[in-house]
């Protein structure tokens, strides 16, 4: 191994939680970045998420939410394609509102409901407004995209020690004996590093839109460009199929 350490996560956009978790309970961990700034399609994004039950809807006026099984209909309505089994679906329901607390606890990030934009589509147990979270200052103003890495992630990353591999990009997964991941390979500029990973790799690497033989075969239609980071080009998901990992969802996009 040229390099080791407990946790390796590949890919910097929302990725980045799994590497800031990790770190929290005291691994070493290495976040690797394909792109010359970490931050992927997250750091080109509004950084808004859809977290039901969450505390703030009420707080801020905005009514208190559905019940767990409204709001599990809700999803499994919603999900045309099945992108997601029904224990994936509750576990997001129940649980997503615990993480952002955790996040807000821990780290010292304030939430607010997103005012801009509501629940997408208009099913029964949908709310306009409330169950969007984003980040915010201290004055309360939203923070999106670049300025949100500026000033949440990467002084987090700072003070936790987190070694951050820019320009670098996976090509690998290293499996043992036993078919278990325990690395990466990556190449940086001309050299190629094997970088161990202990207890665990997290693949974080972003979508296929970018690959065009990936898009071809499975996409509907032309598409003709995309909101997403040029380095989109399916990489995690190829690593993922040589490691035994099944592929879903491929067909359903947001546009």
């Amino acid at each position: 191994w040229d390099e080791e350490y407990d946790f390796v996560v590949v890919g910097s956009g929302t990725a980045i939680y799994g590497a800031l978790a990790a770190a929290e309970n005291g691994g070493s961990v290495a976040v690797i970045e394909k792109a010359s700034a970490i931050g992927g399609t997250t750091r080109l994004s509004g950084c808004a998420v859809w977290v039901p039950l969450n505390e703030h809807q009420e707080e801020e006026g905005f009514g208190s939410d559905a019940s767990v099984e409204e709001l599990f209909d809700y999803v499994k309505t919603a999900d045309i394609f099945n992108g997601s089994t029904d224990e994936e679906k509750r576990d997001y329901v129940e649980n997503a509102a615990a993480v952002f607390r955790w996040v807000e606890e821990n780290w010292g990030f304030r939430q607010s409901v997103y005012t801009v934009l509501g629940d997408y589509l208009s099913l029964p147990q949908a709310k306009p407004l409330g169950r969007s979270l984003i980040h915010v200052d201290d004055t309360g103003e939203f923070l999106i995209g670049d300025d949100f890495y500026r000033a949440r992630i990467e002084p987090l990353l700072d003070a936790r020690s987190v070694q951050v591999m820019t320009s670098t990009e996976v090509t690998a997964l290293i499996p043992d004996e036993s078919g278990r991941i325990v690395g990466i390979t990556a190449k940086k500029g001309s050299d190629t590093l094997n970088i161990k990973a202990a207890k665990g790799v997290l693949l974080g690497a972003g979508g296929f839109e970018r690959n065009e033989d990936m898009r071809d075969a499975f996409l509907r239609g032309p598409l003709f460009g995309a909101s997403s980071a040029p380095g989109c080009t399916g990489d995690g998901h190829r690593m993922g199929l040589s490691a035994g990992a099944a592929l879903g969802n491929m067909g359903s996009v947001w546009q």
